[in-house]
């Protein structure tokens, strides 16, 4: 992108960003075999973390100095300076500019960054929104179609076909699939093969899959605890599957009560280590629950 292009999505006035590079070396650009400088994703969300900073009080020295320095707090005002940037373009319905910084997100931070520092808090922000106005409404599916989008995307860059098979659903009745397609994603830059099913998953979709497949991690997750509750009361897992519950429908106790479960509520950052040191403890045994399905 040209320098013009950083200006229009940031706001700083061209001769300010030339003074930025010369002086502290925010951005860093290439040049074309005209002579044309060009930037990058990288410098776009440099100069939005350096923005950040110096809305918080910072000066534009030292943060700059900040931003050359590495570390947890460039990190965090970077990806909240992202959030914050696909917040007004969401209010906006500006598609094409939230599909931008969704990608340039996806590129210039690591995938549980993208997840939990990126992803997680615009869809949190929206669903605290969503019953105030029916703009809102409108806006969560605008939001939801965009994000999963670039979600599966990303997931089919970062699948393994020779990793251990991970199944991830949402239970018939529940609407709500970004956390277990933020999870596939989550688990398949760890070196899993997810296949993610979606939402409104039937009981009689998921026992056919474990049938066929016989993998060893199943993840469901739901918003509501209805649907929740309607899965655990009719399905009965295999125990050589471990199941793994996660999103506010599901609860720990609903893990306590299945032969093999783990209740994730922690970062999507932390799944791939709790699912393998739930594996480690793997019951004896590879028999069916005992549990009966109800019909």
């Amino acid at each position: 992108m040209r320098i013009g292009d950083i200006s229009r999505r940031t706001g700083v006035p061209p001769a300010t960003l030339r003074a930025w590079e010369r002086r502290y070396g925010v951005l860093v650009p290439t040049r074309t075999e005209g002579g044309h400088r060009v930037y990058s994703a990288s410098d776009l969300a440099r100069v939005r973390q350096l923005l950040t900073l110096v809305d918080s009080g910072v000066s534009v020295s030292l943060a700059a100095q900040r931003l050359r320095g590495g570390g947890e707090q460039p990190r965090q005002a970077q990806t909240q300076a992202m959030v914050a940037a696909m917040w007004e373009a969401l209010e906006r319905f500006d598609e094409v500019e939230v599909r931008a910084l969704l990608v340039e997100a996806e590129a210039v931070v690591t995938v549980e960054a993208f997840l939990d520092d990126v992803v997680a808090p615009l869809v949190r922000r929206l669903a605290v929104g969503w019953r105030k106005n029916p703009r809102h409404i409108a806006r969560e599916h605008f939001t939801s179609i965009l994000v999963r989008s670039q979600l599966v995307q990303v997931l089919g860059d970062k699948i393994e076909r020779q990793g251990p098979i991970v199944v991830t659903a949402a239970p018939a009745g529940e609407a709500h699939d970004l956390g277990v397609i933020m999870a596939a994603v989550v688990l398949a830059a760890h070196g899993w093969h997810p296949i993610a099913l979606g939402a409104q998953t039937p009981c009689p979709s998921i026992d056919s899959l474990l049938a066929e497949l016989a993998p060893p991690c199943i993840v469901l997750g739901a918003e509501q605890r209805g649907p929740a509750s309607r899965l655990l009361s009719a399905w009965s897992p295999p125990r050589d599957c471990l199941v793994v519950l996660g999103g506010p429908g599901f609860r720990p106790e609903d893990a306590a009560a299945l032969p093999w479960a783990l209740h994730h509520d922690a970062a999507y950052a932390e799944l791939p280590a709790a699912v393998a040191a739930a594996t480690r403890r793997r019951p004896a045994g590879g028999a069916r629950g005992t549990r009966p399905k109800r019909s």
